[in-house]
């Protein structure tokens, strides 16, 4: 059950409507505790170089979140956070401020999301196929971070299937 809601609650990359909704940086001591110090571990988990500037992090709510990624759905598509793939400005929902390791492995998905924009990782890819390369690999960093910190891995789906 667990893993089912770690895969309903970790998001993915997206373009468009993220503009639209109503959101805030997230409180700088939050910045400081969760961000900040989870870039090391981006970098040793998926060894990408990460660019001397920052990622833009904010806050909005998950509906706003969900309206930005669901799109059409009128259904809770159960995203929490979400990293443009073009600019690479990440943002969550206030309950993945909540410090645990399950919030902080959501956290660390998106910040995966960032490095890889900031890295052009998958740009030369179609949209489905740059999709889930880019969810597979920052699932796959995700099951190693929550191993690392003693949670429990999961299995990373090939999401490539749904390309073809």
């Amino acid at each position: 059950m667990r893993q089912l809601f770690l895969w309903m609650l970790a998001a993915v990359s997206v373009t468009a409507q993220a503009d639209d909704m109503s959101k805030t940086p997230i409180p700088q001591i939050m910045y400081q505790n969760l961000i900040i110090p989870l870039l090391p571990e981006v970098r040793e988990f998926t060894r990408m170089a990460l660019p001397d500037e920052l990622p833009k992090v904010f806050m909005a709510s998950k509906k706003d979140i969900e309206q930005a990624y669901c799109h059409d759905s009128k259904h809770d598509c159960h995203v929490a956070a979400i990293t443009d793939d073009k600019t690479g400005e990440i943002i969550i929902s206030p309950a993945l401020l909540q410090l645990n390791l399950f919030t902080a492995s959501v956290v660390f998905h998106e910040l995966v999301h960032w490095a890889q924009v900031k890295n052009h990782m998958f740009s030369d890819e179609a949209d489905c196929v740059h999709w889930a390369k880019s969810e597979m690999h920052a699932y796959t960093a995700q099951s190693r971070f929550l191993e690392h910190h003693g949670g429990r891995g999961f299995p990373v789906p090939d999401l490539l299937a749904q390309c073809r």
